[in-house]
């Protein structure tokens, strides 16, 4: 036999092996006689092989009533025994919304849609999401079984009357309030996200980008429907992960082989790792001492940690020991020492528990990075800036708050919370980073598609919630969403201008007026243009990359608008002014609109600022007049807003004119 047939044989084999048909003995006498065998037999053998695997698949569809069966009888198993209540204090930071019940039963229609389109086209990305589901309903129903978990999050009633809170009291009365942690619906979703993420080439990378916002949507809205609490979505995270690495996960020998050689002897015993097991080894004593309110010992400890940490790697780069290993055993023992001074913080500062949580989100997302790289591009995840800056500062955050017992709440809250953001910073550039191996020269126009994708999918899900909702969105609503420490209702108001930008609907005075019955005047007037730079940015950048393209041919094909194409590209500054001033349009399509039509950055920015700094000024006096219930102020604050609107047209008349005579000379 040639080499060439060998070859081939031996590709035959290994694919025998694959396909999950042949047992391991099988493969082994099937490998030792490929030399022997003849190409058309071993073709013919496949064929059969591939021909039966694919007619076996519909078994897996078995799995939807079994898995109502098994829900059933869990139910019935854990009737009379006792339940555990998962809450924390950020369920009661969400409110129920109706609304949030159409994304929340989208999850049903999604997966049938997914089940029906991978049968169809993608066979071994059907399995591999079956077998997904499969894991994760085993993998729950033990946890269901082991700890059974309940909550009392649901209302009393409803405050409303319609279609959605009738299908949310169908829901609430079929659906139980046990057996929720992990939540199924959490696991469900991150088997389609995955399968998005496998599937072939015919699902292209918008329809990709639109499953994982959906992906978003459907897991937040077990929230808001008060279907399940943030501890279930996030303990379906681990169950996901595992049940990732047993169904989508492709262990070949290639891997293994890697794998063998990374664990080597030689790679293992040297210096450096010594220096990290010490590191490791000193993570019981930090917690001991701080168990025994031995702040000050433990502190110290966790500086000694901190010191191995920075000389480990210098000793691996002068004594040439850096390795696969090295790099893995270093990452994973800083982030458990991480891990366990956080798990310590949590009983002591509340807002902890989001810094967990995002914590874990990034590193089995990382984790999932890694496994690719490492297993198909064979490259190992090392440490980058935003990783060195992250790990710097969370283990910064967790020695400071054990050392300082007394630190004011305010400050320990600020400080956990930025450190939360930098997490979540780090994990998008570590996707970015992942992004740009995975799709090499095509990551530019990945990149654009999937931004492109984001942008709609995400306008058109918040307005569809703003068009529900706009009847309930007053001050008095506004002022009760809000907490009642100062930087945290700064942050939700922030967060509330970023979404009215994206519902259109909304006016934005009535944001301005919350601000100056939250704040003081100096304060207020600062909320309100940081918030008003929030709607430029937010707008002008949804504009630029949705719209730049079309605005520039009805431009160009319609002459009527030559005069004001004229004054945008010769006077932009005076072009946006005008605009804001004669408020000819919606602020949020205007700041879309000037982005589209690629008005210069600077000039837009002060022409939007100065043109809104009247309402930003005026509305937060009358705000501040409300809220110390001052009527001469409000009313004084009123008559100066219609006298600077007066003022307001006279200047843009003679503008007006200025233009036009200079137009005539011309």
């Amino acid at each position: 036999m040639s080499k060439t047939d060998r070859e081939i044989c031996s590709a035959y084999a290994h694919q025998l092996q694959d396909s999950g048909l042949v047992p391991e003995f099988s493969f082994a006498v099937t490998a030792v006689n490929a030399e022997k065998a003849n190409r058309s037999a071993v073709c013919g053998i496949l064929s059969v092989v591939n021909s039966g695997k694919k007619d076996n698949d519909h078994q897996y569809l078995w799995f939807l009533p079994l898995y109502l069966l098994a829900y059933v009888i869990v139910e019935r198993v854990n009737i009379g025994a006792e339940y555990h209540t998962v809450h924390m204090f950020m369920d009661d930071l969400i409110p129920f919304s109706e609304i949030f019940v159409i994304p929340y039963l989208s999850w049903h229609i999604v997966t049938v849609a997914m089940i029906i389109y991978l049968f169809r086209n993608d066979r071994e990305v059907f399995r591999k999401m079956m077998q997904f589901f499969i894991v994760g309903a085993i993998m729950s129903f033990a946890a269901f079984l082991i700890y059974p978990s309940c909550h009392s999050l649901r209302p009393d009633s409803f405050e409303r009357d319609n279609i959605l809170t009738w299908i949310v009291s169908m829901i609430y009365l079929v659906d139980t309030p046990t057996n929720v942690c992990p939540s199924m619906h959490v696991i469900g979703s991150m088997g389609l996200m995955f399968a998005a993420m496998y599937a072939n080439e015919k699902l292209s990378i918008p329809a990709k980008t639109a499953m994982a916002v959906t992906v978003f949507f459907i897991c937040v809205s077990t929230l808001f429907v008060k279907q399940h609490s943030i501890v279930d979505a996030v303990a379906a995270l681990p169950v996901s992960f595992a049940a990732w690495g047993l169904s989508f996960n492709d262990a070949s020998p290639e891997v293994g082989d890697k794998l063998r050689e990374v664990m080597s002897r030689k790679n293992i015993v040297n210096l450096p790792n010594a220096i990290t097991l010490l590191r490791l080894l000193l993570i019981p004593i930090i917690v001991r001492l701080y168990l025994g309110e031995l702040y000050a010992g433990s502190f110290a400890v966790i500086t000694m940690a901190v010191i191995t940490d920075m000389i480990d790697g210098t000793v691996a780069r002068r004594t040439g020991c850096v390795t696969d290993f090295g790099k893995f055993f270093d990452s994973a023992v800083s982030k458990v020492l991480i891990a366990v001074l956080i798990i310590c913080l949590v009983p002591e500062y509340r807002w902890m528990w989001l810094l967990l949580m995002v914590m874990i989100f990034r590193e089995l997302s990382q984790i999932i990075y890694s496994y690719i790289l490492f297993s198909r591009y064979d490259r190992a995840y090392s440490s980058k800036w935003y990783g060195k800056i992250c790990k710097a500062s969370m283990t910064a955050v967790t020695a400071v708050l054990i050392l300082w017992q007394n630190i004011p709440r305010l400050a320990a809250n600020l400080m956990i919370i930025t450190c939360s953001v930098i997490v979540l910073f780090t994990l998008l550039m570590y996707t970015r980073m992942y992004l740009k191996v995975v799709w090499g020269d095509d990551y530019p126009a990945n990149v654009s598609a999937v931004s492109r994708t984001l942008v709609i999918s995400l306008w058109v899900m918040v307005m569809i919630v703003a068009l529900c909702l706009h009847d309930r969105i007053s001050l008095s609503a506004i002022l009760s969403y809000t907490p009642s420490e100062p930087y945290l209702a700064a942050i939700v108001m922030l967060l509330m201008f970023a979404l009215k930008t994206l519902s259109v609907f909304f006016y934005s005075g009535v944001l301005f007026l919350a601000n100056g019955t939250l704040f003081n005047l100096p304060a207020a007037i600062a909320m309100n243009i940081a918030g008003a730079l929030v709607m430029m940015f937010e707008g002008y950048f949804i504009g630029n990359r949705l719209a730049g393209e079309q605005l520039q041919d009805i431009e160009e094909k319609y002459s009527q608008l030559r005069g004001l194409v004229r004054l945008k590209n010769e006077r932009p500054f005076v072009f946006v002014l005008l605009l804001r001033l004669l408020k000819m349009m919606n602020y949020d399509i205007g700041s879309m609109y000037m982005g589209a039509a690629r008005v210069k950055l600077p000039q837009y920015i002060a022409g939007s600022l100065l043109g809104i700094l009247p309402d930003i000024i005026l509305y937060a006096m009358i705000g501040r007049g409300l809220g110390d219930l001052n009527i001469s102020r409000t009313a004084a604050a009123a008559i100066a807003y219609v006298g600077l609107s007066v003022a307001s047209m006279v200047v843009i008349k003679l503008l007006a004119d200025r233009y036009d005579e200079e137009e005539t000379r011309h």
